[in-house]
């Protein structure tokens, strides 16, 4: 983040010449840790900083601890509902306090649009492509010109124009220049949108191993579980299996609770697809209830639909109580969302 970055340098400069060079001395290992994928000392710093800032009548830096502390909720705890309060809150405030523009409010609106997108991608697609259409981004400067390119691609694939998505994309990854494992990950992705699902695998496993030289092991562990959700594509699923023991095992012992989600669901397809839609049933059963709360909204809805169509593959009868409380979590699901695509699919399965 360069931009930022520089920003940073000014501000550090600004508050040493007004006596404020403790919030500079406690800031700079927040970045340090952050940098290092090191999120549970990250998000452990942060209420001092907070304080501090309070105390110094920064509220700016407030607003810049809010940023990494939504971004940590998200990415390194799993919480969108808390990640996204916090971001939306932080967005409004560098509007007011630094101005629409600002490399700090825009580094947000990125952050919030990804949470939107986390929410339920279908039913935010309008809105985040014209967020995007709507800046300014040739100005930018080429490393946040990429992120925003970035997530144009992720939303564009979200829409379902996968071959837009991989065109975009394309073009993002011959300009970017970010570390190895970042790029390994983001090829994974748009080779899964080729159905090139053999070379996407490998890029999985090269980003894996790049984020565990680099002691990321948030990082590993998503790359780990794009990696196990190809290989059940791939019909690999005892490899598949395997790795995502090794995924829930991980994020079981991290604060990740997401990915404790992402990868019992996962278990569960990989074991239905191996005949045992029982087993299946019980895992999607028990990432529903990981997930409660989270604000994984789209995600949530999804699982629910698969749950219940497994109880359709096990000729769970209509009139059952199983299947009509599995109905009724999946509605009130669907209710929740902007999209109304899977409505279709709860109206395949009632029939």
């Amino acid at each position: 983040m360069p931009l930022l970055g520089r920003w940073f340098e000014q501000e550090y400069a600004r508050l040493r010449s007004e006596g404020k060079a403790a919030l500079v001395d406690r800031f700079e290992p927040l970045l340090d840790y952050v940098a290092a994928g090191q999120g549970l000392a990250a998000m452990s710093s942060m209420p001092d900083l907070y304080a501090l800032a309070d105390a110094l009548g920064e509220p700016i830096w407030r607003v810049v601890v809010d940023y990494y502390a939504g971004t940590g909720e998200v990415s390194w705890r799993g919480n969108l509902t808390t990640g996204l309060d916090l971001i939306t809150y932080a967005e409004l405030m560098a509007n007011r306090l630094v101005g629409a523009g600002h490399v700090l409010e825009i580094h947000l609106r990125e952050a919030l649009l990804y949470a939107w997108l986390n929410v339920d991608g279908p039913g935010y697609v309008p809105d985040i492509l014209t967020a995007i259409d709507e800046m300014a981004i040739g100005e930018m400067g080429a490393a946040l010109a990429i992120r925003f390119e970035l997530l144009r691609a992720y939303t564009t694939a979200c829409n379902g124009d996968l071959q837009a998505a991989c065109e975009q994309m394309l073009r993002v990854l011959s300009r970017m220049d970010w570390p190895a494992p970042y790029q390994y990950r983001h090829q994974g992705c748009v080779l899964v949108w080729m159905n090139r699902l053999d070379e996407a695998a490998e890029c999985y496993r090269l980003a894996v191993l790049g984020y565990e030289e680099q002691g990321m092991t948030i990082d590993a562990n998503s790359a780990r579980l794009d990696l196990g959700e190809t290989l059940l594509a791939l019909d690999e699923v005892e490899e598949g299996l395997n790795v995502l023991q090794a995924a829930l095992s991980a994020a079981e012992h991290s604060p990740n609770v997401y990915q404790v989600a992402k990868a019992q669901a996962l278990i569960g397809r990989g074991l239905a697809s191996q005949g045992e839609p029982e087993m299946g049933v019980q895992w999607l059963s028990q990432a529903l209830g990981t997930l409660d709360g989270l604000g994984w909204l789209r995600s949530e809805a999804e699982l629910a639909l698969e749950h219940l169509g497994l109880l359709a593959l096990m000729d769970v009868k209509h009139s059952s109580s199983e299947w009509q409380q599995a109905r009724a979590g999946v509605e009130k699901q669907l209710g929740k969302l902007r999209s109304k695509d899977l409505g279709a699919y709860l109206a395949n399965l009632d029939n």
